[in-house]
Formats: C-alpha cells, structure tokens, sequence
C-alpha cells in the first residue's frame, strides 16, 4: 500500500562546509589548494591541513607549518635473530654439553627469547637436564629443566621464553643438556629465537 504522506525532497548541498580536494598526490582539506613546498620551506593555507604523497613517504602541512616527513617507527619484530639445530646428539656426561649457540649482534631495546629442544634417555631410570644458558653473563635464562622418560622411545619437550633488555651490547646463548644417572642423554631439534620488542 503507497504511504499518502508527501515526502519531502533529499537537498544535497552545493558544497561541503569543508572542501576536499584530491589530486594523484596531494589531498587538501579546507582552504584553498597549495602548491606543494620545496623542502624545508613554509607554506601558508589557514584553516587548512595538506596531506601529500611523494612516492616514498608521507608527509603533511598545517596551518603553515612546513612538511615534515612521517616515517613510522615499528620495532616489534626487528633485530630477529635464530639457530637451528635439528640433528640429535647424545652424552653420558653429568657436565653441561653444548647443543646450540646463538649470538647477537650489538642491540639495544628490550628483546623476547625463546628456546626448545627434544631430549630422551636410553634408560627410565635416569634423567636429563637442560637448560638455555646466558654465555656472556654466566647464569642461566630461566630454571633449569630436568625431565625423567618412561620409557627409551619418549621424546620430552622442553624450553622457554622470556625478556631480556640490551645496551648496545652483543650476548651470546647456548641450549645445554646433561645426563644424569648414567646411560645416554639425547636431544634434537634445538632451536634459539631472539627478536626486539621495545
């Protein structure tokens, strides 16, 4: 059924109360389009903000204000460092062996670590101790994990994470691994990630 209430025309203003302007380059919003400025120079549009592409970067001006490059800072992620060591190594040894080593670059921030390793025992009735160790300051980056299979065939994850901060300082790490009880110890699988978070 038709509504029998005359409806009002939709008016579309002849202009916004803001104009906008876009060319392939430069957005304008408000006042009067600007030539772009030769760097480092002023440019005066009052009431006005200029966004402008120059193929590289973005760059913006307001109120006269001269351009100024805005180049985004992301450090999450930077600064990866990694090392795998995926082939499987034995001891009988009670003194910590050394799987895998990884060492940083001189960094500054605040960084993330994690590490993990496989390990096994031919035996059920002995154990294995594994650790990710802190070379250059000589202490180890979280506890230390001792794992006892049930049985020769089980493969034990192990590993960790955590922060660490660096002051244009350089760190080297090693993933350990003892047997303890006798019998053989294996692991495999080793890896050391280190990435920047702040």
């Amino acid at each position: 059924m038709r509504d029998p209430r005359p409806h009002k025309p939709l008016r579309v203003p002849d202009r916004l109360a803001v104009p906008v302007k876009k060319t392939n380059r430069t957005l304008d919003i408000g006042g009067a389009p600007v030539a772009p400025a030769p760097s480092g120079s002023q440019v005066s549009h009052p009431n006005s903000v200029r966004i402008a592409f120059d193929g590289a970067s973005l760059v913006q001006s307001s109120n006269g204000a001269a351009y100024a490059p805005i180049t985004p800072t992301v450090v999450f992620g930077a600064d990866y460092q990694t090392v795998e060591e995926r082939a499987k190594s034995t001891t009988i040894s009670a003194t910590f062996q050394t799987k895998a080593t990884l060492t940083t670059p001189a960094l500054t921030g605040d960084y993330v670590y994690t590490w993990q390793a496989l390990v096994d025992q031919t035996s059920a009735a002995s154990q294995i101790e594994v650790r990710l160790w802190n070379v250059t300051g000589a202490f180890s980056m979280g506890q230390w994990q001792l794992v006892q299979p049930t049985n020769p065939i089980e493969r034990i994850f192990t590993g960790g994470t955590g922060e660490f901060p660096l002051a244009a300082a350089s760190v080297t790490f090693e993933i350990q691994w003892r047997a303890l009880g006798g019998n053989t110890a294996g692991i495999e699988d080793a890896v050391i990630q280190v990435w920047r978070v702040s």
